[in-house]
C-alpha cells in the first residue's frame, strides 16, 4: 500500500535532512532562541560576563574596588532563508523516498548550506542582515559581528597546518576562554585536504557523539573537537597594508567597539584584520600581558578617515584588552593586500549566538500544506507552505498547467558575543 504525501511527513524527513546537513551551524549557540518566544520584538539583549578589578592588600571600601560595570549586546532576527521548491500531480504519486530525493534534501540541504555559510560570513566578513525585518514597532538595531583574532599559515606540509591549530588555541587560552570540551574547530576543504597524513595519527575519533552530528566530522586534537565543511566562506583583503591610528581608543570602561581614525580608508573593507607592532593581548582575568600580539577585525568603514574596529581598543581598567596604546604604532594587515581565501574557524561554543522564531502560517483557501518544523537539538526553525496553482496561472508547469507552488522559509539572527574567543585561521 503507498503512502500519501503529506505534511506531517514532509515535516519528518525535512527535519532528518537539515540535522544531518549542518556542521557549523551545529557548534554555536542556540540557547536565545526560547528568549524570543517569551517577549514581543526582534531584539535581545545578550549579557557578557562580568570583569573585575582585583586587588590585593586593600580592604578599603571605596569606588575604586567597588564598582562593576554589566555590559550586553544585541541579538536581533534580521536574516531569512527561502527555498522555494514546485511539483506537480504526477510528482505527488512518488514513493515516499522518490519525492525525498528529488524535492526535499536539495532544498533542505541548500537551506543548511546556506545558514552555516551565513555564520561563517558573519564572524570573517563582519556581515549582518537588514533592519527592515524588524517592523516599526522594534527597531533595534543590527550591531558589529566579528572575530578576536586572525592565525595565518602557509600551505606546506601537515606541520605547518597544525601548528596553526595550536596557535589558535594558545590564543584563545590568553584571552581566558574556558577549556571546557566545548572548543570547537571548522576547517575548509582545503585545510581539511592538507591534513589528511596528520589525521591517521593526531586525531583521536569521537566514539559516542550522537550520529546527527557526525557530518563533516573528523575528531579531536589539543582539546578541540574537529569537522570540516564545505560551507566556509572566503574573505578578500582590502588594499590598505598599514595603517596609522591617530585616536579611538578607550582607557578605562567598556564598548563593543571603537570609533579608530586613521589617515585614510579608501582601500580597506570590512572584515579586514590588522595587528599592532608592540601592543599585546592582556588576559582579562589576571591582566598579565601576553605574548600574543593585539589585533582589530573592521567591522564598518564610516567615512574616509574613520574605522570601526572590534574588539574596543580598551588600555586600563576592569576590561583592559591591551598591554600599551596603540596609537602611532605599526599597524599591520594580516594575511596580505588583495588576497581572497576560504578561512577557517576556531571558536567556543559560547561566542557566537543565534536565535530562530517561529514564522506565520497564514492559511488560505489554495494552501492545503502548512507546517512549522523546529530543530529541537539547535533550536532553528522553519516553516513549510504549499499552494496549489489550480488554473496554472504562474506558468511554473507550462502556460495554463497546474502544479503545487511551496516553499521552506526561515528566520534569524546571528551576534559574535565573545568575539575574543574566535579565530578566524587563514592561509597566505
Amino acid at each position: 500500500m503507498s503512502v500519501t504525501i503529506n505534511s506531517l511527513i514532509i515535516s519528518k524527513e525535512s527535519l532528518d535532512i537539515w540535522e544531518n546537513n549542518l556542521v557549523l551551524a551545529k557548534y554555536i549557540d542556540w540557547s536565545y532562541s526560547d528568549k524570543f518566544e517569551q517577549k514581543i520584538g526582534a531584539t535581545y539583549s545578550i549579557r557578557r560576563p562580568v570583569m573585575v578589578t582585583v586587588t590585593k592588600n586593600n580592604l578599603a571600601w571605596n569606588a575604586a574596588n567597588s564598582a562593576v560595570t554589566e555590559t550586553k549586546v544585541a541579538l536581533v532576527i534580521d536574516s531569512t532563508v527561502t527555498a522555494p521548491i514546485s511539483f506537480n500531480d504526477a510528482d505527488m504519486a512518488l514513493r515516499v523516498d522518490q519525492f525525498s530525493d528529488r524535492f526535499i534534501k536539495p532544498s533542505v540541504a541548500t537551506l543548511a548550506a546556506t545558514l552555516d555559510a551565513s555564520i561563517a560570513d558573519a564572524v570573517i566578513n563582519s556581515a549582518t542582515g537588514t533592519n527592515g525585518l524588524q517592523g516599526s514597532s522594534d527597531p533595534g538595531t543590527v550591531g558589529p559581528n566579528a572575530a578576536g583574532y586572525m592565525v595565518t599559515y602557509t600551505a606546506a606540509t601537515d606541520s605547518t597546518y597544525v601548528t596553526a591549530i595550536t596557535q589558535a588555541r594558545k590564543v584563545l587560552m590568553d584571552q581566558a576562554c574556558p577549556d571546557d570540551g566545548q572548543i570547537f574547530g571548522v576547517l575548509s576543504t582545503s585545510y581539511n585536504a592538507g591534513l589528511v597524513r596528520a589525521q591517521a595519527t593526531l586525531f583521536n575519533p569521537l566514539m559516542e557523539i550522537d550520529k546527527k552530528y557526525r557530518k563533516g566530522l573528523i575528531g579531536t586534537y589539543d582539546g578541540i573537537i574537529f569537522s570540516y565543511s564545505q560551507s566556509l566562506v572566503a574573505h578578500t583583503n582590502g588594499s590598505v597594508g598599514t595603517i596609522a591610528i591617530t585616536a579611538g581608543e578607550l582607557t578605562s570602561g567598556w564598548a563593543e567597539t571603537s570609533s579608530v581614525t586613521v589617515t585614510a580608508t579608501a582601500g580597506i573593507v570590512k572584515g579586514d584584520v590588522y595587528e599592532v607592532t608592540g601592543a599585546y593581548i592582556v588576559n582579562p582575568l589576571t591582566k598579565v600581558v601576553t605574548d600574543t600580539p593585539f589585533q582589530v577585525q573592521v567591522t564598518a568603514i564610516t567615512n574616509g578617515t574613520t574605522l570601526v574596529v572590534s574588539p574596543a581598543i580598551i588600555t586600563g581598567g576592569q576590561y583592559q584588552n591591551v598591554s600599551a596604546t596603540v596609537v602611532g604604532k605599526t599597524t599591520t594587515l594580516k594575511g596580505g593586500t588583495g588576497t581572497t581565501a576560504v578561512e577557517s574557524l576556531v571558536f567556543h561554543k559560547s561566542a557566537i549566538c543565534a536565535a530562530s522564531i517561529e514564522m506565520v502560517t497564514p492559511k488560505k483557501s489554495s494552501e492545503d500544506m502548512i507546517e512549522n518544523i523546529k530543530d529541537e537539538a539547535d533550536g532553528f526553525q522553519f516553516r513549510f507552505i504549499r499552494s496549489y496553482d489550480t488554473f496554472g496561472t504562474t506558468g511554473t508547469f507550462g502556460a495554463g498547467v497546474p502544479g503545487m507552488l511551496s516553499r521552506f522559509d526561515g528566520m534569524y539572527g546571528i551576534k559574535t558575543v565573545l568575539p575574543a574567543w574566535i579565530v578566524r585561521v587563514r592561509p597566505v
